[in-house]
């Protein structure tokens, strides 16, 4: 739920109870945000990698609910998620049910790999090429990454501007075997392990399957790329 509907029907509380709570006691609205802020925080429990930072809207303090005889309930507005802009809501059932929607903005901050200054498109990366930074990582839509060592010899399909956290969907693994090259075949079962020479049908990095053509049968197989110039297929 966006915020401007949030405000909307905080408005709409405001005028439906105000009367109806004057002459009673009312539910402090510090305790309505404590409650979205622990369903919130119930949402992330243990997390060991990271800093959770949760910030509840401030409620306008005309809110008069009646004052709830039971612990207040809460749940996730429907389109809302757990991580960035987000609204939670609070319900209590008696003695005069009433519901509202809190705001409010949920940031996890940790250690992700950026790029330590703007790197082209089709750049092999080493560790001169990325640093460590702490971000939000609640804003990367698209994923992080945090092992330098799961990027170094990988290429960029895309130019990455100095300070951009990298994500998954920017890395390729660089291919081992191209198009027409003449490779080796290897073929294992058991003991036995039998090698060949074939030539690529396609360009494959590593685990990538490719169709390549034996050379002395002109059989036509598929196998896997297991390292430079070296296919594995079925015996």
């Amino acid at each position: 739920m966006s915020h401007p509907i949030a405000r909307f029907l905080l408005a709409a509380c405001l005028v439906g109870t105000a009367g109806a709570a004057s002459a009673g006691a009312i539910q402090a609205p510090d305790t309505i945000r404590a409650a979205a802020g622990a369903f919130l925080r119930a949402r992330h429990p243990g997390m060991k990698h990271g800093t959770l930072q949760i910030r509840v809207t401030a409620l306008d303090p005309r809110l008069r609910l009646p004052r709830c005889s039971e612990p207040l309930r809460t749940f996730l507005s429907p389109g809302s998620r757990t991580l960035g802009n987000t609204t939670v809501g609070v319900r209590c059932r008696a003695p005069r049910p009433w519901t509202i929607y809190v705001p409010a903005h949920v940031s996890i901050y940790r250690k992700v790999l950026v790029a330590a200054r703007p790197l082209p498109r089709g750049t092999r990366l080493s560790a001169a090429d990325v640093r460590m930074t702490r971000k939000d990582v609640g804003n990367l839509a698209y994923g992080y990454l945090s092992d330098p060592a799961a990027v170094r010899g990988k290429l960029l399909r895309r130019l990455v501007p100095a300070g951009m956290a990298l994500d998954p969907e920017m890395l390729e693994s660089p291919p081992l075997v191209k198009r027409g090259q003449q490779v080796i075949l290897l073929a294992e079962t058991g003991g036995l392990r039998v090698r060949m020479t074939g030539l690529a049908l396609a360009t494959g990095a590593a685990g990538d399957s490719i169709k390549v053509r034996n050379l002395s049968s002109r059989r036509i197989v598929e196998g896997v790329v297991i390292r430079v110039g070296v296919v594995r297929v079925p015996l």
